[in-house]
């Protein structure tokens, strides 16, 4: 069988172009089965005998369909086709969603400000590496106040939380707020 799945094959307009479509049919053709038998329960070894160098060959192809990065996927996840497209649809999301602009300072224990510590960056995963890095440096007690723009919408204020939450794990307690300043 080809590795490779003709782009004419791959649905693309339409109604057919949905997400779980082309997932459905990549999933089809790289392990031979028919798409009427991918429900989210039917389990990936279990039910349809994919072994894990199978795995990793249809997830290079979706990285390849998707344009996705191999280090963010989260294979030890992955049991059923439903894991599949969750993660799917999470990296998908995570893809299109544009990094948020933020302004942030870390403020000591006394009440300084720790100015060498302020950043004005665009929120990555390598930014919050950073700012996690910074955080191993200060002592319990000590704030990071971040900073985004007034436009940002409430999911976009909680993927800033939630990307943080690694410096609040070291003692730091974060303070996001909307600044008076647009993207």
């Amino acid at each position: 069988m080809s590795s490779a799945l003709p782009a004419e094959r791959i649905p693309r307009t339409g109604a057919a172009s949905t997400l779980d479509a082309r997932l459905a049919t990549l999933v089809a053709f790289h392990l031979g089965v028919a798409a009427d038998v991918l429900v989210p329960s039917v389990s990936l070894a279990d039910d349809l005998a994919v072994d894990s160098l199978e795995l990793l060959e249809l997830v290079l192809a979706l990285e390849a369909e998707f344009g996705l990065t191999p280090r963010r996927w989260r294979l030890e996840h992955v049991r059923t086709y439903g894991d599949l497209r969750a993660a799917l649809e999470s990296e998908v999301a995570a893809r299109v969603s544009p990094p948020i602009p933020v302004r942030t300072r870390f403020v000591t224990a006394i009440g300084r400000a720790a100015s060498a510590l302020e950043r004005a960056v665009e929120l990555t995963p390598y930014t919050v590496s950073l700012l996690v890095d910074d955080a191993r440096r200060l002592a319990a007690g000590s704030r990071l106040d971040v900073v985004v723009p007034v436009d940002t919408p409430e999911t976009g204020l909680a993927a800033v939380r939630r990307g943080l939450a690694g410096v609040e794990r070291r003692g730091v307690a974060v303070d996001v707020r909307r600044a008076g300043y647009r993207r």
